[in-house]
Parts: C-alpha cells; sequence; structure tokens
C-alpha cells in the first residue's frame, strides 16, 4: 500500500509565486521547486499511515482558493506542510523536530 501511495505522487514543477507590484520590495523575485504531488484523498492517508501525521493547522489562501495545512506527529515532532484543493494536494515542505508556538 505504502509503495503504491509513493508511485502515485508525482514530481511536477509548480511555480511559487511571489506577487510584484510597486509596493514589493526591492530583492523580491518569482521562484519555482519541484514538489510532490497526489490526489489528497491518497496524501493525507500517506501522512497518517507512514509518519503519523494529523492535521493541526488549516488557512485558506485567498488568492487562489487552496488550502495549505500542516500536518504534524506531536511524538516524534515531524511535520509537512500541503496545499492542495479538492482533488489535488502538493507537499511544501518537510521536517523534523518541529515545536509549535
Amino acid at each position: 500500500m505504502k509503495t503504491t501511495i509513493i508511485a502515485l505522487m508525482l514530481c511536477i514543477t509548480i511555480p511559487s509565486y511571489v506577487h510584484a507590484d510597486h509596493d514589493t520590495p526591492q530583492g523580491v523575485f518569482e521562484l519555482s521547486k519541484t514538489m510532490k504531488c497526489s490526489t489528497i484523498e491518497n496524501l493525507i492517508d500517506h501522512l497518517a499511515t507512514k509518519y503519523n501525521e494529523r492535521v493541526s493547522w488549516v488557512g485558506k489562501d485567498i488568492a487562489t482558493s487552496t488550502h495549505i495545512a500542516i500536518y504534524r506527529n506531536e511524538k516524534s515532532g515531524s511535520w509537512t506542510m500541503i496545499q492542495y484543493d479538492s482533488k489535488v494536494g502538493c507537499v511544501l515542505g518537510a521536517g523534523e523536530l518541529g515545536t509549535p508556538i
């Protein structure tokens, strides 16, 4: 099952945009990075099964009407930040030793 979920995750490049206008400070630029994506159901199942991570925070990105969530394992300190819509979720970042502030 885990292998199937991992195999379903695709490496794609999705641009991360920084809004630039006359109020934007100098040195702000657009950035693209490779992210792993899957159906949102598979991604959430993978985080729960492999890392025992559960959702701890969710917010809505008003610019894209998508959601951003942080999943974490309180015991191990691991965390994963994802962005998703009703069909697809992508991992924005992940790590260990996360500490709620």
